[in-house]
Parts: structure tokens; sequence; C-alpha cells
């Protein structure tokens, strides 16, 4: 990440001296036209991680409940659920809260791991299956 601001800086300070009010149109150099490549390979890539993080937040907000599990609850995962699940399966110390930092991602990995998946800090349907019986 530090490298993309670095290659966009750069960019963008080569941009600014060759916007220089002139009449002759100055052709880019290789330098800066691979500079302008990286900016927009790094742009497209910042883009489809935010899709992923997109499609990951929806996936959690999808309700898991079963069918055929009727006297259970129709319950959405949401960070404060998550959190309180953790602290009462023991995994979670912290103030539920709502924030997602590096305790509760630790405390996820805990849990996932305890209970044979993968441990990724992510909770997704499987975790949640699991974890929400801790509500």
């Amino acid at each position: 990440m530090k490298n993309f601001f670095l290659v966009l800086l750069a960019a963008l300070s080569i941009s600014s001296v060759s916007g220089c009010a002139t009449a002759n149109q100055v052709k880019p150099t290789a330098r800066e036209q691979e500079l302008q490549s990286r900016v927009s390979s790094l742009e497209e890539e910042l883009k489809a991680k935010d899709d992923e993080i997109r499609m990951i937040q929806d996936s959690a907000n999808v309700d898991t409940s079963s069918s055929s599990a009727a006297s259970c609850a129709k319950v959405k995962p949401t960070n404060k659920r998550i959190q309180a699940a953790l602290k009462n399966a023991g995994y979670y110390k912290g103030k539920v809260d709502g924030k997602v930092g590096k305790n509760t991602r630790k405390a996820i990995i805990a849990f996932q791991k305890a209970n044979g998946l993968k441990g990724d800090g992510v909770v997704g349907n499987r975790t949640w299956e699991m974890l929400k019986q801790h509500i």
C-alpha cells in the first residue's frame, strides 16, 4: 500500500510538472507512461479489493438460520453480536462495542481453529452458524 502512494505521488508530481502552461504539448516519457500504467493497475487492484470487502460484508449479513431449526431465532451477524458471542464462548475479553480490532480478530481466529474451521478471522456462514449459538 505504501508503494501505491509513492507511485501515485510520483505520478501526480510528474503530471503537475508537465502541466505547466506551455504552447507545446510534451509527450510523456517512458517512465511517466510506466508510472501511469502502474497507477492504473493499482487502482484496478484497489477496486477489486473493495468489491471483495463488500461481498464479504454482504455474506456476513445473510440470514443463515436453518429452516429445520424452527426453534432457533433468525439472527444476522453484526459486529456487536459477533463480539458478544465470542465473549460468551470465552474467546473475547474486550468491550462489546462493535469495533472489530486486532483482539476481536484474534478471538475469531481462535474460535475458528478450536471448531475445526479455517482460521482466517472472517465470520462467514460456517463460522456464524457455530458462533451464533453463544449469543
